[in-house]
């Protein structure tokens, strides 16, 4: 139970919509609000504080974070979702990481993530003509 406080303190910081501050607060307060300062996360797109929270805060809406993850865009947390969170849906993030054009997250999630379609991911690599990465997947 929180103390009123750090209620008013959480409320603020619910409020104010930063991801970090909400992150941080879920993370170190005993009794907060893991919903309300989750539902605060995915409305600021934020894809590296949706990652921690999936990652990190126990109770945390996976497939909600995730949704939220894929719909930034973010070649970076697609992977590391894909590679850090247990029921992660690994052909959505995949297909991020293929459109966002960033070919050292195709090629680490070719090498690192079970179930990747490494054909359709060595093929995006090969249409950048990034030749450091079209190196590495020969």
């Amino acid at each position: 139970m929180l103390s009123l406080s750090e209620r008013l303190r959480q409320r603020k910081i619910i409020k104010s919509g930063n991801a970090e501050n909400c992150y941080y607060f879920a993370r170190n307060t005993k009794g907060a609000d893991i919903k309300a300062l989750e539902e605060a996360v995915i409305k600021s797109g934020d894809a590296k504080y949706c990652y921690y929270l999936a990652n990190y805060i126990e109770g945390a809406d996976i497939k909600a974070l995730q949704e939220a993850v894929i719909k930034s865009g973010n070649a970076e947390y697609c992977y590391k979702f894909a590679c850090d969170i247990k029921g992660a849906d690994i052909k959505a993030l995949q297909e991020v990481v293929i459109k966002s054009g960033d070919t050292k997250y195709c090629y680490e999630f070719a090498c690192d993530i079970k179930g990747a379609d490494i054909k359709a991911l060595q093929e995006a690599v090969i249409k950048s003509g990034d030749t450091k990465y079209c190196y590495e997947f020969a």
